[in-house]
C-alpha cells in the first residue's frame, strides 16, 4: 500500500502529490464532474490504483471549511468519494490556502500570511497564523470571475486571427520579457504615458502596457478587495501569490500595495506538495478555538431493556463509531447536546433508518452537523449547528 498521498481538488486540474526521496506532483486533467471518477483518473494519471492508496489527504476550498451547509455538503461527497466510492482506509482534510502557507512556510518561516490564489476561474485570499507545526485560518474570502480565463481570453482578443502563440503566458516568463513587464507595469500608473509602450512582443503580435493592464483590471480589483476584506486592517508578516497568474507582474504589484509587503510567488502545484505535509502530520490544521464537546443522547436494548446512552461526536473522526453500530433514526430530526446544551436539528429529506452521524467544525467558530445512511448509496444531510466554542465555565 502506498502511505503520504494528497490530493489538491482544482477546478481545471487534480494534482497528486506522492511522497518519496523527491515530492512529486502529477496533474490530472479529467473534467469537472464526477468526484469518484476525477479522483480515480488522478490516481491513475500518477500511476496509482485506489486499491493502492489507504490514506489521502484532500485539499480543498477554504470555502468548504467554513462549516456551512453549502460547503460542508462539497467536502461529504469528495469525502465519500474517496472513502465509499474508492475504497480509501483513512481520508484527512485540509486547505488549499492553508496547504499553501504551510509549503511556503518551508521557506519563509511561522508568521501571519496573506495567501493569494488566482485560479481558473476565480480569486482566493486567505489569512493565516502559521507555526512550526499548525496552520490556523483567520479569514477567507472567493471572488468568482476574474481568473487566469477570463484574463487569458481577454489577452488573446487583442491579437484576432491566431497571432498569439497558444503558450503565450510561458514565453511571457522568458526573463528579459519578465523584466521589462514588470519595469513598464510598475510604473504606468504614474506615467500614462507607459500606455502606448509595447510589454509583450510575439512575432507580429505586440501587446501594449496599457491593454494588458486594462485586461488585468477585473482581476487585480478583485485581490485588492479579497486581500483588504481578510487582512481586516491587521499586517501580514509574508504575502504569498499562487495560482495559474501567481507569475503575472501586475498580480505580484497589486498584492504588494495592500499588503504593503512584496509577495513571494510560490508555484501552482504549491497546494498538493503543502497538503502532503498534512498527510504526513508535519503540520495540522488547528480550529480558531476549543471546541465544545457534541454528544448525541441515544437509547439501546440491552438484555431486553431500554438503556439510555451518551455518544460522543468527535471533531477528529469524519463519523462517531457507536459501540452497537450505526444509530437509528425515526424522524428526520436529531438531538445533540453541545457543551452541555441541547438541542434538536431538523434533517430534512433523511430517510429513517440506520444512519451514521459526524460533526464538522469551520475555522470561523461554526460547527456543521452530517448524516448519511449507513452503509449505502445516499446523499449526506447537513445542517448547521451554529457557534461551537467551548464556554469558559
Amino acid at each position: 500500500m502506498t502511505s503520504d498521498i494528497a490530493l489538491d481538488a482544482g477546478t481545471a486540474t487534480a494534482k497528486i502529490a506522492l511522497a518519496g526521496p523527491d515530492v512529486s506532483v502529477v496533474p490530472s486533467s479529467v473534467p469537472a464532474g464526477d468526484w469518484q471518477v476525477r479522483v480515480s483518473g488522478a490516481l491513475a494519471a500518477a500511476g496509482l490504483s485506489s486499491s493502492s492508496a489507504d490514506a489521502i489527504c484532500l485539499a480543498v476550498p477554504e470555502a468548504w471549511l467554513d462549516a456551512s451547509v453549502a460547503g460542508t455538503a462539497a467536502l461529504e461527497t469528495l469525502r465519500q468519494a474517496c472513502a465509499q466510492g474508492l475504497g480509501i482506509g483513512r481520508v484527512t482534510w485540509t486547505g488549499q490556502l492553508a496547504a499553501v502557507a504551510a509549503q511556503a512556510a518551508g521557506r519563509h518561516g511561522p508568521g501571519r500570511y496573506l495567501v493569494c490564489d488566482i485560479g481558473a476561474s476565480g480569486v482566493r485570499t486567505a489569512a493565516l497564523d502559521v507555526t512550526d507545526g499548525t496552520v490556523r485560518i483567520l479569514a477567507a474570502d472567493h471572488a468568482s470571475g476574474g481568473g487566469w480565463r477570463d484574463f487569458d481570453a481577454s489577452v488573446r482578443a487583442l491579437c484576432p486571427g491566431g497571432e498569439l502563440p497558444a503558450d503565450w503566458y510561458r514565453l511571457a516568463m522568458d526573463q528579459n520579457q519578465e523584466r521589462r513587464a514588470r519595469a513598464l507595469f510598475s510604473r504606468v500608473t504614474s506615467t500614462p504615458g507607459l500606455r502606448e509602450s509595447p510589454v509583450y512582443t510575439f512575432g507580429e503580435c505586440r501587446l501594449l502596457t496599457g491593454q494588458v493592464a486594462d485586461c488585468f483590471a477585473p482581476t487585480g480589483e478583485r485581490v485588492l478587495a479579497g486581500a483588504e476584506r481578510v487582512l481586516g486592517g491587521a499586517p501580514a508578516d509574508i504575502a504569498v501569490l499562487t495560482g495559474g497568474l501567481g507569475w503575472f507582474p501586475l498580480a505580484s504589484l497589486v498584492l504588494a500595495e495592500t499588503a504593503g509587503i512584496t509577495p513571494v510567488t510560490e508555484e501552482p502545484a504549491a497546494a498538493a506538495r503543502g497538503a502532503l505535509l498534512f498527510a504526513r502530520g508535519t503540520m495540522r490544521l488547528v480550529p480558531s478555538a476549543d471546541l465544545a464537546p457534541v454528544t448525541l443522547p441515544a437509547h439501546r436494548v440491552r438484555h431486553g431493556r431500554l438503556e439510555e446512552v451518551t455518544v460522543p461526536l468527535p471533531w477528529a473522526e469524519p463519523f462517531a463509531r457507536p459501540a452497537d453500530g450505526p444509530l437509528v433514526l425515526d424522524e428526520p430530526e436529531l438531538t445533540v447536546d453541545i457543551d452541555g446544551q441541547r438541542m434538536t436539528v431538523p434533517l430534512p429529506g433523511l430517510a429513517p433508518g440506520p444512519c451514521v452521524v459526524g460533526v464538522r467544525s469551520g475555522w470561523s467558530g461554526s460547527g456543521a452537523l452530517v448524516v448519511r445512511p449507513a452503509g449505502g448509496p445516499g446523499d449526506a444531510v447537513v445542517a448547521a449547528l451554529g457557534p461551537v466554542i467551548a464556554s469558559r465555565r
